[in-house]
């Protein structure tokens, strides 16, 4: 009699976590823009840009880092060779990077054959001074 009761009052236990949270909602990807499975599929951009933007990634965050250990070396610990030295270092990965920026800007503008559009009449000064001339 015992074994029955507890039958009826125990039952099936459901899951207490069961409803708690959102239903996950399903998604339907389209055929035409899954990749390949190297990355390379479909890319926006150039091989060249690509690489240039990881490498100066990885240089400035090189930069960054030793700039500021750096100066913390030196300042709170007082290790003014260590320091000074990791300091240099990332003034140096900063000016670096800003030499590769320029280099892979200056390497597009003589690769585009509309550069010239773009780069006139950005002279503030130069406009500034051909407008004077013209009231005169």
């Amino acid at each position: 009699m015992l074994d029955d009761d507890e039958e009826e009052f125990w039952g099936p236990i459901a899951d207490p976590k069961e409803g708690l949270g959102p239903e996950v909602p399903s998604v339907r990807v389209p055929d035409a823009t899954v990749s390949d499975s190297d990355g390379e599929g479909d890319a926006d951009v150039s091989s060249d840009l690509l690489v240039t933007f990881w490498g100066l990634v990885v240089t400035l965050n090189l930069a960054l880092f030793a700039t500021s250990l750096g100066a913390m070396l030196a300042y709170f610990r007082g290790q003014l060779r260590l320091g000074g030295g990791l300091f240099v270092l990332g003034v140096v990965a900063f000016a670096y990077a800003y030499y590769k920026y320029r280099r892979y800007l200056d390497r597009s503008d003589t690769d585009d054959p509309d550069s010239t559009d773009r780069t006139e009449g950005t002279d503030s000064a130069g406009d500034a001074r051909e407008i004077a001339e013209a009231d005169r």
